[in-house]
């Protein structure tokens, strides 16, 4: 008995140290992805600056496009469209390529092919839409609620469809569906989630999608982002991969874009697709809710089963709490002042 209790003591100094290393990687880490992001708005706001100058000085208002047919370079939506595009493929992309390297994570990695058969691909995707549709845009749309109840003006962002010239249409379907889905996956899920899964699979995916969500910079769309984003991470964990997450979230800008069509043109047949797709999405989303539930009463009711440990001493260093050493580090601690800052700033509080 005593060699076995020698032993396991032994066995809870080396977990002990092997936490106290992970606390300093993950302080490392934590305060790479801080500067990181620090960097990331530092850079978008002079890249904003100099391609806007470019833009200005080089194409907006020349008369020569006209001539040669090219109205559109004089349009100022598609030039905010080849803007963000721009931005988005840069800022978001050009990161999860240096960062990863240096944590020592490859890059093409995170593209790899999920292990699931098309069918299960397209049931999942109705099921994430499901389960948006029945739970997270009530929750978002009660949050919202809530803040407007205290007495908060909440400015939304324009989401418009442009209408002045083709071009500008094509780049603004292009940059919700294809360019945002891709880059932000990559962003998130295939940097910051992928780096902070050693500290904790569900810390990885709060933090990410915690992220994912103030970064759009106002009320009207953080809360849904935010519980959007816990979805999005899960799919990434289970496959190892971005690829399904690309896909889901490219299903779910998809029925955004659709819904902003229909109500922009009125247009019957849209209205009706959206209508069917929202029915069908719901009723897989149903089955999947009742299913995880049922899963979770099952697995709770086996575990109450289980016998207690023989031995149950509290390890001599206390497990850490990956979140508090996260928003201790310096360049985290700035970048949320700012961020926070920054979306209190789409809030305006009028009391009577």
């Amino acid at each position: 008995m005593y060699e076995y209790d020698h032993q396991y003591k032994e066995n809870i100094i080396d977990d002990n140290q092997n936490e106290i290393s992970k606390k300093q990687q993950l302080k490392k880490v934590s305060g790479i992805i801080g500067k990181m992001m620090l960097l990331v708005m530092v850079g978008q706001t002079v890249l904003v600056i100099l391609l806007s100058n470019i833009i200005s000085t080089n194409f907006l208002n020349k008369g020569s496009s006209e001539t040669f047919g090219l109205a559109f370079l004089n349009d100022v939506s598609f030039w905010n469209y080849v803007l963000n595009i721009t931005l988005s493929l840069i800022m978001n992309i050009v990161p999860a390529i240096i960062v990863l390297n240096v944590l020592g994570y490859s890059f093409k990695d995170m593209f790899k092919l999920p292990n699931m058969k098309p069918v299960k691909i397209i049931r999942t995707t109705f099921e994430t839409l499901g389960i948006t549709f029945l739970c997270i845009t009530p929750v978002a749309s009660l949050i919202i609620s809530l803040i407007s109840g205290a007495g908060g003006e909440i400015t939304s962002p324009d989401f418009s469809v442009p209408k002045e010239t083709l071009m500008a249409q094509i780049l603004y379907v292009v940059m919700l569906v294809v360019v945002a889905p891709i880059t932000e996956e990559i962003f998130y899920r295939g940097l910051i989630q992928r780096s902070l899964m050693p500290f904790g699979k569900g810390f990885a995916i709060v933090i990410s999608s915690l992220i994912f969500a103030v970064i759009h910079g106002n009320f009207m769309q953080t809360p849904n982002a935010f519980f959007m984003g816990l979805l999005l991470g899960y799919a990434a964990m289970k496959t190892n991969s971005i690829v399904l997450p690309i896909i889901l979230h490219f299903a779910n800008n998809s029925i955004a874009l659709l819904s902003t069509y229909a109500t922009t043109y009125n247009a019957q047949w849209m209205y009706s697709l959206l209508s069917f797709i929202m029915i069908v999405s719901m009723i897989f989303g149903a089955i999947k809710i009742v299913s995880v539930i049922g899963s979770i009463l099952k697995n709770k009711k086996v575990k109450s089963l289980d016998t207690a440990s023989e031995y149950n001493e509290k390890p001599i260093l206390k497990s850490i709490n990956p979140y508090k050493v996260f928003f201790s580090s310096p360049a985290v601690i700035i970048y949320s002042i700012i961020i926070t800052y920054q979306l209190f700033q789409s809030v305006i509080f009028v009391f009577n």
